[in-house]
């Protein structure tokens, strides 16, 4: 599969785009045929070496954690997934080495969700990293079509609006707000 890598940590000149063996699949996991991902802050501090004493890696090191694509593959012990479901999700590890910058990507089922119908992989694949969390909250919370829910997200200052119109499925929005709304926010989060 053709991928982006770097056998170093260094400066953004140790990124390789190359070949590399499509990953093994674990029980617990889906591959994934990403369509979409996006550059995150957190992808430049890990090649650079930083976090070392929290996050592990095994170079050659694949990064990317954000992904929005279709499976293409399931382990053994999954059961809610099957082949040719539309995702998105997060694949984060706490040991890395198969990220989201490659043509196919190892993720724990545990950290997707179904990709809303409604909107394009480009926009899935520019999800946050809390998105799949807000996502399978809504889609099980199921706001009634002419309402919607707030999920609040404090440690950004951030709450997330998510609607539901019949025959499609939830989608989150951010709304930006100054910390004078803060205390507002927190009471509407938790009705």
């Amino acid at each position: 599969m053709k991928a982006v890598f770097y056998e170093q940590h260094g400066a953004p000149e140790v990124l390789q785009v190359g070949e590399r063996p499509t990953p093994e699949l674990q029980d617990h996991e889906v591959l994934v045929e990403v369509v979409a991902t996006s550059v995150n802050p957190i992808d430049r501090r890990l090649r650079s070496g930083e976090l070392q004493e929290y996050i592990t890696r095994t170079f050659p090191v694949v990064p990317g954690w954000d992904l929005a694509g279709r499976i293409v593959e399931v382990g053994t012990k999954v059961t809610h997934w099957q082949v040719g479901d539309e995702i998105l999700g997060l694949a984060f590890t706490w040991s890395i080495q198969h990220g989201s910058y490659a043509e196919y990507c190892p993720i724990d089922a545990a950290s997707i969700t179904q990709k809303p119908a409604s909107i394009s992989f480009r926009t899935s694949g520019r999800a946050s990293f809390g998105e799949p969390d807000r996502l399978a909250s809504a889609q099980r919370i199921r706001p009634t079509p002419s309402g919607s829910i707030c999920l609040h997200s404090g440690r950004r200052r951030r709450c997330w609006q998510c609607s539901h119109s019949h025959g499609q499925a939830p989608w989150c929005q951010g709304l930006h707000h100054d910390q004078r709304q803060e205390p507002r926010l927190r009471q509407v989060a938790r009705r």
